[in-house]
């Protein structure tokens, strides 16, 4: 990690052999890499039935950083990408309370490593007190300036779910215990959750059929529609695969995304 002024107090911001190191202790993660990629090497990524990603890094001059990716295969032998543009990473960087000293001025590349891989460990197998880690590195975030500024546009409900996936530390959040810490959380717990009402049709419905719901606004769903979207085929949280009504949304979105980009391949969306 490295220590970076915040608030006229020393903090500690977790890097990427920390993410790396936790996400490895889950027992499930054979390898995992993240790379910057700059505009003079050669980069191929493409999605699709039959993702791709190659990296020739140039043996010349580099010249300025373009995108960051991440590559886990896990020990079945599965692979998991995820690229972000030099776009994307500036725009994580922005809501840094640190962006302007410390890593992000001194080691650039190492912070945009991080960056795409603490996006990619949300989809990956974690040990436990990875979620730990991500809170301490969410302390330096301004996430609730960053959602302020995402209502000024209307966005269908789904999209605000995946957006709320993207940029959410973890699973299962804690509510702060300090005045200062990130507001982010309540804001994505009012807007994220189904309202009660709902959740008991939704109940009810599973009860009197004995199968599960398929319900497009839940967790489950966006996170299957986000998972097709970044080329992943299988569902990777055990805590998904293990609940047949999870697995069931799930696998509905992870399908209706399909379905989406096979329209706009045939230029029908």
């Amino acid at each position: 990690g490295a220590i970076v002024e915040f608030s006229g107090k020393a903090q500690w911001m977790p890097m990427i052999g920390g993410l790396r190191k936790k996400v490895r202790n889950s027992g499930e993660i054979a390898t995992w890499e993240a790379h910057v990629v700059y505009e003079n090497d050669e980069f191929l990524y493409e999605l699709g039935d039959e993702p791709i990603l190659r990296h020739k890094p140039t043996m010349g001059e580099p010249g300025k950083p373009i995108a960051a990716y991440s590559i886990a295969v896990l020990k079945s032998g599965e692979k998991s990408r995820e690229v972000m543009t030099f776009a994307q990473i500036e725009k994580v960087r922005a809501v840094s309370r640190a962006k302007n000293n410390g890593p992000w001025v001194q080691w650039w590349g190492e912070m945009a490593r991080k960056t795409v891989a603490r996006r990619h460990s949300k989809v990956l197998p974690m040990s436990t007190d990875l979620d730990d880690l991500m809170r301490r590195d969410d302390d330096l975030y301004d996430f609730k300036g960053a959602q302020e500024e995402g209502k000024e546009t209307a966005r269908p409900r789904l999209a605000a779910v995946l957006d709320q996936i993207a940029s959410r530390p973890a699973e299962a959040e804690e509510a702060p215990s300090t005045s200062d810490a990130p507001a982010a959380d309540a804001a994505e717990q009012a807007e994220g959750a189904a309202p009660d009402a709902e959740s008991a049709q939704v109940e009810q419905a599973e009860a009197a059929t004995g199968q599960p719901t398929i319900d497009p606004k839940s967790p489950d769903y966006a996170r299957g529609y986000e998972d097709a979207m970044r080329g992943t085929k299988k569902c990777l949280k055990p805590e998904i695969k293990e609940d047949a009504g999870r697995l069931a949304n799930w696998q509905a979105g992870h399908s209706a995304a399909a379905e989406q980009m096979a329209k706009e391949e045939r230029g029908e969306a």
